[in-house]
């Protein structure tokens, strides 16, 4: 299953400093996110989950990472402190656009896709229709590629990340050969 997670820097308690610090720890020793999930029943370790970044002022809106889920959901705390009954999952990025040198893969190209489902915000960890599993994928790595001669630093893929995607792997293979 793919879960898509939304992230608002200007609301979330994961602001845009903070990802910044965790993606640099996680990429250079290895960790995981954890992150809200509303639609928790279904999620299990192994599961794929999309970022999209959105509704603030202070960038652009759009996917820029994906990743996978490496936990089952689990109860704690509200990140918002409003007491509410919340559950999380860990996860980790396999590729990351860095989405203040880059541009996220739009909502607009999503929508056009996929015309029913909310691009734009709403409670992070929703499920994905089944049916819009492969296209995802497609439009996200065809969209890297498209991305690649452009992105020089802008494009993170995590080498500690196991079971990385053959797409990924060639993109690190890229990356490499770049720098």
């Amino acid at each position: 299953m793919i879960y898509i997670l939304f992230w608002n820097p200007d609301l979330s308690s994961m602001t845009r400093d903070r990802m910044t610090d965790e993606m640099t720890e996680i990429l250079y020793y290895g960790g995981c996110f954890n992150w809200s999930f509303w639609e928790y029943e279904n999620v299990r370790d192994g599961d794929v989950c999309y970022l999209v970044r959105c509704s603030d002022e202070s960038g652009p809106h759009g996917v820029v990472l994906r990743g996978k889920i490496i936990s089952s959901p689990y109860q704690d705390q509200d990140w918002a402190g409003r007491g509410r009954k919340v559950f999380y999952a860990d996860w980790y990025p396999q590729e990351f656009i860095d989405s203040e040198y880059s541009t996220p893969l739009s909502p607009e190209r999503l929508e056009k896709a996929m015309p029913d489902f909310n691009w734009r915000g709403g409670h992070s960890g929703r499920e994905l229709p089944a049916d819009y599993e492969e296209l995802l994928e497609k439009l996200w790595y065809d969209y890297l590629k498209e991305l690649l001669p452009e992105l020089n630093n802008g494009l993170m893929v995590n080498p500690r990340a196991d079971e990385l995607t053959p797409q990924t792997l060639d993109f690190w293979k890229v990356i490499n050969s770049n720098s």
